[in-house]
C-alpha cells in the first residue's frame, strides 16, 4: 500500500513515498547509501519496519514535511479505517489537484507558517 493525498499539505508527498525494504538498522556507508539511492529525488522514503527518513532544502523543511508525513500517513488509517480498509472507497487527489495543492503549499508563505505551528506544539509540549 502507498500514500496517497487526501489533504492539501499531504501534497507536498504527491511524488511519492518509496519504500526502503530491508529491515533492521543502518550502520554502515553502503546501507546508508542505499538509502539514498531508494530516497531519490523524492522528500521522504519509509524504512520497512523502522520509520521514515526525509530531506527537504534545509532543516526548517525537512521537519515540515516529516510532520506532514506522519499527519498524511494519520489520516490515511483512519480513512482506511472508516471505509473498513477499501482503498477504492477513499476520495484521493487526482495527480492535477495534487499538483496544484502542492505548488501552493510549497509556497514560502505556507512552509513557514507551518513550521510556526509546529515548532510552537513542540515549544507547548515541554
Amino acid at each position: 500500500m502507498s500514500l496517497v493525498i487526501l489533504h492539501n499539505a499531504g501534497a507536498v508527498l504527491s511524488d511519492g513515498v518509496p519504500l526502503y525494504e530491508r529491515i533492521g538498522l543502518i550502520r554502515s556507508r553502503e546501507l546508508g547509501d542505499e538509502v539514498a539511492r531508494a530516497l531519490g529525488p523524492k522528500r521522504a522514503v519509509l524504512l520497512r519496519g523502522h520509520g521514515a527518513n526525509v530531506a527537504d532544502v534545509d532543516v526548517r523543511a525537512a521537519t515540515v514535511v516529516a510532520c506532514l508525513l506522519e499527519e498524511a500517513a494519520d489520516l490515511q488509517l483512519r480513512a482506511l479505517a472508516a471505509v473498513g480498509g477499501q482503498m477504492d472507497r477513499l476520495r484521493a487527489f487526482s495527480p492535477e489537484e495534487a499538483a496544484r495543492a502542492k505548488t501552493e503549499f510549497d509556497a514560502t508563505g505556507p512552509m513557514t507558517r507551518a513550521w510556526s505551528y509546529y515548532a510552537a506544539l513542540a515549544e507547548n509540549s515541554l
